[in-house]
């Protein structure tokens, strides 16, 4: 199921379990016990980050369930025993129109059942299989913020139409997935994109179409893969009193057994093999035909073959490994090949090598969680290698230089280890100052990693500059109640206005456009503010800061996450914008690189004691 709403990241978000049907909704968990949202946590999430998501994983028998993940598996399922009922034919000429989709099949389901289905994974509707359930009055396609809703969940109709969706198993038979996965944020921009922009225009079918692409037009959900066999049988024709030739035949059987199933889609060995037969057998073709007369198709397939079949035994090799820090390491290094080939070749979210970053995510988990605290330490120190590399690069911008430099300086003062991201003064016994989670699984690979490293790096910059209370506060101690205000006020434009630019670029891709835009808005979310943050230090602070932090949340807000989340989210937005290699002389970046100019003279100068 997919609900809209939005969500915090989650990088155990991904797996490899059957999933006849899929849903998505907010959840928050209590340690230890999966599927037990605390229901502060729920409504913190659901006003914070919207569209979270659940796998519906029917049939499974879920050991240990807790009692209120059993009750939400029980509301998602009652809701769907009902029919439900077609999209009115207005509606779904529209949708179908806008989407370029096919509809027919989606039923829509609304009344106290579906209310209470949804309000019990804490979602405004959601998504399983073509069925779509609301809460009450939230289907609405006859307003825009109801069409708005409609498209975005249309748009998990067709990605599940297509194959599984991330998720972690709650323990009731849902799945939670990553906040800000591919599938959720593909949705989001689709559903604002066709109902703002209008209907798709369609795009035609021609010579200069990729093979095996499937187009929706207009609404971003191109989906390249490998060639069907439907496409290659049809490439291959040849006329009546003509022999095909059994060289070509074997090509034909190797691309289907290709596209056969029969291994999971986590079975990276069993998908390399499958390919590297295809290969072989096309070039037995290529060698052993004399007329050649299908040499072009053959050539074509080969295009997309090889690289994949090359990237699939790279991740077999890596997840055989025994060692867990080389198999971390290698499974890094091999997602990176993965995430190229992607941007290469133009793949989205149904390709297989677009599922395969899903599903290494788990056993790049694993091999994580197998480290001692030492190898863990080692493995953060390869990323922080990758930050020191961009620092050194006469390339990069001075004041992502220079920033860079200033952070790594800090190395010797952190204890680093892995797990969700998040930096704090040290406990007592633990050497250094202060210790930094580090997530590696992620999946934007290397890119976001560095980002997310470089926004922790930057509390800890922010500690040794201000020395502002427990909870790291980007701003000196001693501005006035009025100066606090002021400040929290100016940083809300400078992100407003940032957005705005972001709006209006046409360098970035759209999927790099959202990413940009989660970063930004997260720098000013009312709900991540001073305020939570001194509720979630209470037990940490004395008395008389926890009431100036109170007074600090009362004087910023709505805008106090930009006393807590500022510096370190244009940190990150500068690692983004060099690793994508967004030309320095583009506007949006001109922006960045002046207020992060801006932000490390501010650092400099309290450090400096000015």
């Amino acid at each position: 199921m997919h609900g809209h709403r939005k969500r915090h990241e989650d990088p155990t978000a991904t797996g490899s379990r059957p999933r006849p049907t899929t849903a998505r909704a907010a959840q928050a968990q209590r340690p230890g016990q999966a599927g037990a949202p605390r229901p502060d946590a729920v409504a913190s999430l659901q006003r914070l980050i919207g569209n979270a998501a659940v796998s519906e994983l029917l049939g499974r028998a879920g050991a240990e369930r807790s009692e209120a993940a059993e009750q939400q598996s029980a509301a998602v399922r009652g809701a769907l025993r009902s029919p439900g009922r077609p999209l009115d034919d207005s509606v779904r000429g529209d949708m179908e129109a806008r989407l370029g989709a096919d509809f027919s099949d989606v039923r829509v389901h609304t009344g106290r059942a579906a209310h209470e289905s949804a309000a019990a994974v804490s979602a405004e509707a959601y998504t399983s299989g073509s069925h779509i359930v609301f809460r009450e009055g939230r289907y609405d396609p006859s307003s825009a913020a109801g069409r708005t809703v409609l498209a975005h969940e249309l748009t998990h109709v067709v990605q599940q139409r297509r194959g599984p969706v991330a998720g972690t198993d709650t323990g009731g038979g849902l799945a939670v997935s990553d906040p800000s996965d591919r599938f959720e944020r593909e949705a989001e921009r689709v559903a604002q994109r066709v109902t703002t922009d209008g209907a798709s225009e369609a795009v035609a079918d021609g010579p200069d179409r990729a093979p095996g692409a499937v187009a929706y037009a207009g609404a971003g959900l191109t989906v390249a893969r490998l060639m069907s066999v439907d496409e290659f049988q049809e490439r291959t024709t040849v006329g009546t009193f003509q022999k095909r030739g059994s060289s070509i035949d074997r090509v034909e059987q190797a691309l289907a057994e290709c596209h056969e199933e029969a291994a999971g889609a986590d079975d990276f060995a069993a998908r390399a093999d499958r390919l590297e037969d295809l290969v072989q057998a096309a070039e037995g073709y290529l060698a052993q035909s004399k007329s050649r007369r299908h040499g072009q198709v053959v050539q074509a397939l080969l295009g997309e073959c090889r690289p994949e079949a090359a990237i699939f035994r790279q991740l077999a090799n890596a997840v055989g490994l025994a060692n867990p820090l080389a198999k971390a390491r290698a499974l890094l290094t091999a997602q990176e090949a993965v995430l190229q080939r992607i941007q290469a070749a133009s793949l989205d979210f149904d390709s297989e090598l677009a599922k395969a970053n899903a599903y290494l995510q788990t056993p790049l988990l694993q091999a994580v969680n197998a480290l001692s605290d030492a190898e863990k330490s080692t493995l953060v120190g390869d990323d922080l290698d990758l930050l020191a590399e961009i620092q050194a690069d006469p390339g990069a911008p001075q004041v992502t230089r220079d920033t860079l430099g200033d952070l790594l300086a800090n190395r010797g003062i952190v204890n680093f280890t892995t797990g969700l991201p998040g930096t704090k003064l040290s406990e007592p016994g633990v050497a250094e100052k202060y210790t930094l989670k580090h997530t590696m699984a992620q999946g934007g690979g290397a890119t976001e990693r560095l980002g997310s490293l470089a926004h922790e790096l930057t509390h800890v910059d922010a500690g040794e500059s201000f020395d502002n209370t427990q909870i790291l506060l980007l701003l000196r101690q001693n501005l006035t109640d009025a100066e606090i205000t002021a400040l929290a006020k100016e940083r809300k434009a400078r992100v407003d206005a940032l957005l705005g630019l972001l709006a209006g670029d046409g360098t970035l891709t759209d999927a790099q456009k959202d990413l940009f835009a989660f970063k930004l808005k997260y720098a000013t979310d009312p709900n991540k503010g001073v305020g939570r943050y001194a509720a979630s230090f209470k037990n940490k602070l004395d008395a008389a800061t926890y009431q100036r932090l109170l007074e600090i949340e009362a004087l910023s807000a709505p805008n106090s996450s930009a006393l807590v989340e500022y510096d370190t989210v244009v940190t990150q937005l500068l690692v983004y914008l060099h690793r994508w290699g967004v030309p320095q002389t583009n506007p949006l970046y001109t922006a960045v690189a002046q207020l992060a100019t801006e932000l490390r003279n501010d650092r400099r100068a309290a450090a400096a004691g000015h």
